[in-house]
């Protein structure tokens, strides 16, 4: 075991660990999409991490994220959404960071660790080389002999330089002879591609952080040093320095919290009378000013409302003694910021039975769903006097746990059935429809009836065409690409939703 553990520790190893890496990175992605390469990755790259950081995974969260990483990588298999793609990529990071600083526990400070760390671990990587003999000691002679010859040769250049461009004769006949070489260098570098470069940095950077630590020492010091249970400081002053008392804080509080929660009761009372119970919309009003306008105000009364609640209970108000009726202010107003967030909901379900279903649409289901967990732990944080780093740790994770439910469903096929089968007189926007993923594609071909009853001409302005076209006509074009780049596509980027599109219009010509 030792030994094992002294080959790990060896530069040497670790460069040649790197280009091995390198070249499994190159052959699973290069001009390749995310499918199973990518679960392959994960795997191989979850075995690497664990052979160089075996006691880190003693760690909870670096086992929970690790798992949650890899079960990302097979959701990116079976839907291949952006959306699970890139969830997967933050997951990746979250798992990174609690790799290689596991005394951190929340998601907030993994995210920019495991992002930073990637970063920083090429300034590892250089440092660590420096001391590496890459030549044997025979060879030192020649390396001086080379240099020798080095700056001879830089200097003639400058030289030829200079009579190149001050003598037309000799420009002229230096002219034929170079051209012989850039033909030779342009056939030699006729497929080079600056993008693989990019590819290639990308992956050393990816790469070289199995074998190098980097991150935030403040960030990590900051969440290593959280305390979740708030603790009562007495506070001394200098003579003749006179703060807010904490008695004129607990009435200014008090006064505050009776003031919003009669003003939000009445809103409240007007929401569940008219969006709830009677809906029906004011003349003058259409359904995006009720959405659009209502919802990001309502939403911003409702941060507002936890932040000024936080911060009121941010110190030593959690325990004047009197403080019972700020408590129970503070309860209500959050129960009448639980019914707002509702309302919300409810304006945004009216939109989409009306409208659709589209990417802000759902968006602001989730966010709901955040901000309603963030409604119960502040619920939570007074009760049992929690601190404000007890908020952002447990936020923090229920965020992650959210986005990764957001990341199982492919939104793109959900989106294209809801909207295609609604029962709404307002017509379908094709637009949208046609610039979801190819993986609609089945969907909108057999009901492009139904989208062209409602307007039998729709204009368009794409690459490859201008003006007006039908738009089965469209859809037949896009089938067709798709169909021919699918069939172009290696094992490596498969994945199982673009699979049964092409599976499905396999028959369309």
């Amino acid at each position: 075991m030792e030994t094992l553990k002294q080959t790990f520790a060896n530069k040497n190893f670790r460069i040649i660990g790197i280009l091995l890496g390198l070249i499994i990175y190159h052959f699973l992605f290069w001009k390749q999409l995310f499918g199973l390469n990518l679960l392959v990755f994960t795997i191989l790259f979850f075995v690497s991490i664990k052979l160089f950081n075996r006691k880190t995974f003693a760690s909870k969260q670096v086992n929970l994220t690790g798992f949650l990483t890899v079960l990302l990588s097979i959701i990116v298999i079976i839907n291949g959404s952006l959306v699970s793609k890139i969830i997967y990529s933050i997951s990746f990071f979250i798992w990174i960071g609690f790799v290689f600083f596991p005394n951190i526990k929340s998601i907030i400070v993994a995210l920019p660790n495991g992002f930073y760390h990637f970063i920083l671990s090429i300034e590892a990587l250089i440092n660590s080389t420096k001391d590496i003999q890459l030549f044997p000691s025979k060879y030192n002679n020649k390396i001086r002999n080379a240099k020798l010859i080095l700056i001879p040769l830089l200097i003639l250049i400058v030289f030829f330089v200079i009579f190149v461009n001050a003598n037309p004769v000799f420009n002229l006949m230096m002219s034929k002879i170079l051209d012989q070489f850039a033909d030779f260098f342009i056939n030699l570098f006729e497929n080079f591609s600056f993008y693989w470069i990019y590819f290639m940095v990308l992956g050393f950077v990816i790469i070289s952080g199995i074998y190098y630590k980097g991150g935030f020492s403040s960030l990590t010091s900051f969440d290593e040093n959280g305390v979740e249970n708030l603790k009562r400081t007495k506070l001394f002053v200098k003579k003749n320095f006179n703060p807010i008392g904490l008695k004129d804080e607990f009435k200014t509080g008090i006064y505050v919290f009776i003031l919003v929660n009669i003003l939000l009761a009445i809103v409240n009372y007007i929401d569940i009378n008219w969006i709830w119970l009677n809906f029906k919309l004011p003349k003058g009003m259409n359904y995006s000013q009720l959405v659009h306008e209502g919802t990001y105000l309502l939403i911003l009364s409702i941060l507002l409302s936890m932040a000024i609640i936080l911060y009121f209970f941010r110190k030593n108000q959690n325990f004047y003694p009197q403080n019972r009726i700020l408590k129970i202010s503070a309860f209500v107003w959050i129960i009448q910021n639980i019914i707002l967030v509702i309302s919300v909901a409810i304006r945004n379900y009216r939109y989409i039975n009306e409208y659709g279903l589209a990417y802000k649409r759902i968006g602001v289901i989730f966010f709901l769903i955040l901000t309603l967990i963030g409604l119960i732990t502040l619920i939570f944080k007074i009760q049992k006097i929690k601190t404000s780093y007890f908020l952002l740790k447990t936020n923090s994770w229920a965020t992650y746990f959210v986005i990764i439910l957001l990341a199982v469903f492919n939104w793109d096929l959900i989106i294209a059935d809801y909207n295609l089968n609604r029962k709404s007189s307002n017509e379908i926007d094709k637009e949208f429809l046609i610039s979801l993923s190819n993986k609609t594609l089945p969907i909108i071909y057999y009901n492009v009836d139904k989208i062209n009853k409602q307007n039998k001409i729709l204009k368009f302005t794409y690459t490859y065409t201008e003006g007006q076209i039908l738009y089965s006509t469209l859809m037949n074009y896009k089938i067709k690409e798709f169909k021919k780049e699918y069939e172009k596509r290696s094992i490596l980027s498969w994945n199982y939703s673009d699979y049964m599109a092409y599976k499905k219009l396999k028959i369309v010509e």
